[in-house]
């Protein structure tokens, strides 16, 4: 068995931890703690810690033997317990304050969790591929002379971006909502003018749900039952173009619904009009770093705006806590509010992509986050060397390339 030396360190105040029998101090459960299953098998074989606060060593923690998914009828369903041998030497250990996310951070890796593909050639041909795009033109210039309409709606697409990067200060927590909930329920279902899930993100019917978030606030104060009601009769009430003439129901209504309600538990104390540069752990925990990202100066901020140091903000980000949103759909999020500069949100049409310049990338591992970092941290590496070399600056950022290749890629 391949030594697993990737670690998870926890702030608990509340001492939690139990011994799996009473009487042996021996073998502990860790409490419940929203992690990925994906990352929970992982973790077997590596070492857990415990801490009071984010910068002091841990006061706890041992080697995890085992994990448990709670089941649903669980009142904290869904989190995981971990089971784990106490080891002294899991006392002491320090994390830093940086990288922190949910009171969690993830240190090192297992081999197979932390080996990226050997692509240093692989960012000599993207950087190349990259250099022959078409040059964008200046935000405050009409786009002139372009007739390929592919082309003409990259410039387009990356204008716009360029411009929200901009505005990100301003936004607020209506502006968040409505992306998480486009993101979550496009997961699903493409997402492109004309398209069932982009007529139902437009359509007058679902205006409460998706664009007043104080609407949504108000039914949730009705209860659970009277507010899943409300949300699953907001999805019914949509009709969108069939392929085949007339109107259909939007797909997935249920399970839209559902994501809807658990998404609204992380903006629940929080009011439409709130900036987002106000989220706080205290306000909102789950949702800090979309607060860090608005605030200039901020860690997360200014790693982000440099594309040499992003590469440590990206790995900083957290999608675990939110329902049905991925490395991909969190940076949708991201890069549709100009909160994130230098993120991208990968898809196949990234992977095709990749694949024609002969970078081989494999599209089932892009749901794992160590695979998803290191193809995007290729494409950051392939932009660098041209900003380097003096070129390609009119691509200021990894969202303004996602918007050319997105358009450009069929």
């Amino acid at each position: 068995m391949t030594e697993n030396n990737l670690q998870i360190h926890f702030v608990e105040k509340n001492r939690s931890m139990k011994p799996v029998q009473p009487g042996n101090n021996t073998l502990w459960e860790s409490g419940d703690w929203i992690v990925s299953e994906t990352r929970a098998k992982a973790l077997v074989g590596g070492r857990i810690h415990f801490h009071e606060k984010r910068g002091e060593p841990s006061y706890f923690g041992g080697t995890i033997q085992d994990y448990r998914v709670l089941p649903e009828e669980h009142p904290n369903a869904g989190k995981v317990v971990f089971t784990f041998l106490r080891a002294q030497e899991s006392i002491g250990v320090s994390a830093g304050r940086d990288g922190w996310r949910n009171e969690q951070k993830m240190v090192g890796g297992t081999s197979e969790e932390s080996a990226s593909p050997d692509w240093e050639q692989g960012v000599d041909i993207l950087a190349d591929a990259l250099a022959r795009l078409p040059v964008l033109q200046r935000v405050d210039e009409e786009v002139r002379g372009v007739d390929d309409a592919p082309v003409l709606n990259a410039q387009k697409n990356a204008r716009r971006r360029i411009i929200l990067q901009t505005r990100a200060q301003a936004l607020t927590v209506q502006d968040l909502w409505w992306q998480f909930v486009v993101s979550g329920t496009t997961s699903q279902e493409a997402y492109k003018p004309g398209s069932p899930s982009y007529h139902f993100h437009t359509a007058p019917a679902s205006m409460y749900l998706v664009r007043r978030f104080a609407e949504v606030k108000k039914n949730a104060a009705l209860g659970p039952a009277a507010f899943e009601a409300w949300v699953l009769s907001e999805f019914k009430s949509v009709q969108v173009p069939a392929k085949s003439g007339g109107t259909r129901g939007f797909r997935f209504v249920q399970s839209n619904a559902d994501l809807v309600v658990r998404l609204y538990e992380h903006f629940r104390h929080l009011q439409d009009t709130d900036p987002l540069s106000a989220i706080t752990a205290a306000t909102a925990p789950t949702l800090q770093q979309f607060g860090e990202l608005a605030t200039p100066g901020s860690t997360l901020h200014l790693l982000d705006a440099s594309l040499a140091t992003s590469d440590k903000s990206s790995a900083m980000l957290d999608h675990l806590p939110f329902h049905r949103i991925g490395s991909k759909q969190l940076r949708n999020v991201l890069v549709s509010c100009g909160l994130a500069k230098n993120v991208l949100p990968l898809d196949s049409r990234w992977a095709d992509f990749l694949t024609k310049q002969g970078i081989a990338v494999d599209k089932t591992r892009l749901g794992r986050d160590s695979y998803y970092l290191a193809v995007e941290d290729l494409a950051r590496r392939a932009l660098l060397k041209l900003h380097t070399a003096g070129q390609r600056l009119d691509i200021p950022n990894l969202a303004v390339l996602d918007a050319i290749v997105f358009l450009l890629v069929p």
